[in-house]
């Protein structure tokens, strides 16, 4: 299922999505503003919609407003290389048409916690001997990958 809202609104979904329908179109957005949409993954159990998973929010701007959305997301290494104990701040750059504080914001998710720790501003810690991928995401959705190698 897929969801939607305004910047500080009320969620409605608008479509279920499966086999047969993959895609959804948004019609009747206003120029200018700011929408947030997630996916719920579920269930039907004893006849309702359990929901097992939800996914990260994205946030999106509409054409045709003051602000825009983020095009660009640099970062100038793609492998780091950390001891345990040690911490390495990522420099994460974020580029786009005039932006809000909000949307200049990025995200950091781990595939193995167990292996290092992320700060919200980006300093990752090795926690033990280990690999992993570090995804670095925007409000909008973009991502760039990173491979996290503890020592």
């Amino acid at each position: 299922m897929v969801y939607r809202a305004r910047s500080n609104g009320k969620w409605k979904r608008i479509r279920t999505v499966g086999k047969k329908v993959r895609r959804v179109k948004c019609t009747g957005l206003k120029k200018g503003t700011r929408y947030k949409y997630y996916v719920a993954v579920y269930k039907t159990i004893g006849g309702k919609r359990v929901i097992l998973t939800k996914s990260l929010p994205v946030y999106s701007v509409t054409r045709g407003g003051k602000y825009g959305n983020v095009s660009k997301l640099r970062i100038k290494v793609s492998t780091v290389n950390v001891r345990t104990g040690q911490k390495i701040r990522l420099n994460v750059r974020v580029t786009g048409k005039k932006m809000k504080k909000a949307d200049k914001k990025v995200r950091y998710v781990l595939t193995d916690p167990s292996v290092a720790k992320v700060s919200k501003k980006g300093t990752v810690t090795g926690l033990r001997r280990g690999a992993c991928y570090l995804y670095c995401i925007t409000q909008n959705g973009l991502y760039k990958r990173i491979k996290v190698n503890a020592k």
